[in-house]
């Protein structure tokens, strides 16, 4: 075998990819908590006052640690049934990581207190396309392991077809809450509570999946 075969050969070991993907979560939402902080204004004003200044702040950061854990949980289930890996598992990997690493900047513009209806619209969208972006790039992922023979021999048509679905729910919602944004960006922000129903539905519709 020549050094460019070895270089691009499969191999069984998850368990770096595992690790990576696991701290870059962890940082990002290590990130998220960082920007909860009083602004230096804070100290002229009351405290209650202060507090209404960064309640958005707070908004973005619980929706998007909700969002983000839900993440890790599904790469996590994802990676559980692939036993192998290529180099085009591990750049799409790369990719979906490089998203989830990004989130923390768009949360901050969603937190911005006293913004526009327009800013607070621009901001929701780019957002809401980061959030569908991490989703698809998943879907990306595991379509590439089901299509190349990387998932395990165990793993049934019906849970392979309920992955792929239910990894779907979160950037459709969020495409949805784009198209809310153009009637009330503030009604768009809270459009992610239709996640937890929707994940129900496709729980209900795959309930024979083990």
């Amino acid at each position: 075998m020549d050094a460019r075969s070895a270089f691009r050969d499969a191999g069984k070991d998850m368990s770096r990819l595992g690790a990576l993907s696991d701290a870059v979560f962890g940082v990002a939402l290590t990130l998220l908590a960082l920007e909860l902080r009083l602004p230096e204004s804070a100290e002229r004003v009351p405290l209650a006052q202060a507090l209404v200044h960064v309640w958005p702040k707070f908004w973005g950061y619980a929706v998007t640690f909700a969002v983000v854990g839900a993440f890790w949980i599904s790469h996590h289930q994802t990676v559980r049934h692939i036993v192998r890996y290529n180099q085009g598992l591990l750049w799409l990997n790369l990719l979906f990581l490089s998203l989830i690493a990004l989130v923390p900047f768009p949360t901050t513009l969603v937190g911005r207190f006293g913004a526009s209806r327009a800013d607070l619209q621009l901001a929701w969208i780019i957002y809401s396309l980061n959030i569908v972006m991490i989703g698809l790039s998943l879907f990306w992922l595991w379509r590439h392991a089901l299509s190349r023979g990387l998932t395990s021999e165990s793993l049934t048509p019906q849970m392979a077809r309920y992955l792929g679905v239910r990894g779907l729910v979160t950037p459709a919602v969020f495409l949805l809450s784009i198209a809310i944004s153009f009637a009330n960006p503030i009604v768009a922000s809270i459009s992610p509570l239709l996640i937890l129903p929707a994940m129900r539905m496709v729980g209900r519709a795959y309930s024979r999946v083990e």
